[in-house]
């Protein structure tokens, strides 16, 4: 097993196969205490779409042999033969294109949905700010319709958010908002930069900007940040 093989195994059935169970789930989402440290509430994250996991206390995260390095305390040469040791029908593996979303697109169209708007405003965000930075989708899964804010990729994929739901459409991909000059700001997700924007009070950034969407996006935005002077990191 190499470690292309080895993130291809779902983190939520090899936490399972080490004892590891989740204490909540919403959707796509798996909380668990972190088996790596004393954890009193669920912190460790698991997006079993995209196959990644987060610890919210410790603002870390990667992939799956990420995950086996860090429970074990050992390198990567350890941990794929930790992961070669497990039963393989226990475990459940991801295709080797990116999981194809069961968001079924309905309708996008300018942001106007007062539930949309009052939930920015509830973030501080004023509508004049967001309406030229995101719009509202009309999607359904399984049947059931929803809506929320929608912001897109460079790949024109889209991230989606409500009161309720944070996930996204694929392709998954960066956003990158170019601006002239020589430095560069760089932000996790799209609320984080709608949010800068309200603070510095900006319609717009003034420097080419990064929403990396993930931190799993990271690698791709690397090539890009190495243009600029100087680089800000929100």
């Amino acid at each position: 097993m190499n470690a292309t093989q080895a993130n291809k195994i779902q983190i939520t059935s090899y936490l399972t196969s080490v004892g590891v169970h989740h204490t909540k789930q919403y959707g796509i989402f798996y909380y668990y205490k972190a088996p790596y440290r004393t954890d009193k509430t669920p912190s460790l994250k698991v997006n079993s779409a995209k196959n990644i996991w987060y610890d919210i206390g410790k603002n870390i995260g990667g992939r799956a042999i990420d995950l086996v390095c860090l429970i074990n305390g050992c390198s990567v040469k350890d941990a794929l033969q930790i992961l070669s040791r497990l039963k393989v029908q226990s475990l459940s593996f991801q295709p080797s294109e990116t999981n194809k979303s069961n968001i079924e697109i309905k309708h996008i169209q300018p942001l106007q949905n007062r539930a949309l708007v009052q939930y920015l405003e509830s973030r501080k965000i004023h509508f004049t700010i967001a309406q030229k930075h995101v719009k509202e989708m009309y999607y359904k899964v399984k049947e059931k319709q929803y809506f929320a804010l929608a912001f897109e990729n460079d790949l024109h994929g889209y991230e989606l958010r409500n009161k309720y739901f944070k996930g996204g459409t694929n392709p998954k991909g960066i956003t990158t908002i170019k601006r002239p000059g020589t430095g560069i700001n760089i932000f996790e997700g799209f609320t984080d930069y709608l949010s800068a924007l309200a603070y510095f009070k900006l319609q717009t950034p003034t420097n080419t900007t990064i929403v990396l969407n993930s931190v799993v996006n990271m690698r791709t935005a690397v090539e890009t940040i190495a243009q600029y002077k100087t680089v800000n990191c929100f």
